[in-house]
């Protein structure tokens, strides 16, 4: 038996059981961490409102650098989780890469019939460079 213990809790980004129990055993482990990265991200962009401070830009550059991986990596993440219908992708016209990303609400494999709705998202551009 293991024993569990975390001591430096200073900063911490919530992970939904349900991605956990559902959507992450099934998923390439790239894709895996664009979605954890992503959701740090909208915690940080989430404190930076909070306390009136403004936002930082990113792109999918920075989010390749940070990551280790290419943008086309990126990418190919994104349009996962936009078919497994965890996130939506928006683009500005006559763009072939994404300008906004919202979460949408996880929903159990048996529900999937209910149309998923914008739950929480990124704000602001989102860079191609």
């Amino acid at each position: 038996m293991l024993t569990l213990n975390n001591d430096c809790l200073a900063s911490v980004t919530a992970v939904p059981d349900l991605f956990l129990e559902q959507y992450m055993p099934a998923a390439n482990g790239e894709f895996v961490k664009v979605y954890l990265y992503l959701l740090k991200l909208v915690k940080d962009h989430q404190l930076l409102r909070m306390l009136g401070r403004p936002e930082e830009a990113f792109g999918l550059s920075q989010m390749a650098d940070s990551l280790f991986c290419t943008e086309g990596d990126i990418l190919r993440a994104l349009k996962y989780w936009e078919k497994q219908g965890i996130l939506s992708l928006s683009y500005t016209a006559g763009e072939s890469v994404p300008t906004g990303i919202a979460f949408l609400p996880l929903v159990r494999k048996e529900e999937s019939g209910i149309l998923p709705t914008p739950e929480s998202s990124i704000s602001g551009p989102i860079a191609a460079g």
